[in-house]
């Protein structure tokens, strides 16, 4: 699937992401990825993406989430699925990890689940 058709179906998809007040952006520990979410005002569709900045290099970096804005426990395991991939990968506590290289994925947009 190309990736602007992949991009509307998840806009589509996620109410989150139908909102204009509700962009918050968190600390990533490489300045050339931007770590960001849109989550509806219950939090039931909460939705994040990591972007690569830098078009040329692979980069990768930890990512702040915001457990509490989640209501999720500090040591409470969370599913991230990654939407463009349909990929999972289950992480738990207030840190992410994640690679993006420009060659293959220079972003990553996420569902918490």
């Amino acid at each position: 699937m190309d990736f602007v058709t992949a991009v509307n179906r998840i806009r589509r998809e996620n109410p989150a992401l139908h909102l204009y007040r509700n962009l918050r952006f968190y600390r990533a520990d490489d300045p050339h990825i931007v770590w960001y979410s849109k989550m509806t005002p219950d939090r039931t569709n909460a939705i994040f993406v990591a972007a690569n900045l830098d078009i040329a290099a692979p980069r990768a970096s930890l990512v702040d989430v915001p457990l509490a804005e989640l209501g999720l426990g500090p040591d409470e395991p969370y599913t991230m699925h990654e939407l463009l991939s349909d990929r999972r990968y289950e992480w738990r506590g207030p840190r992410g990890y994640v690679v993006l290289d420009p060659a293959v994925d220079s972003a990553q947009i996420f569902a918490v689940r």
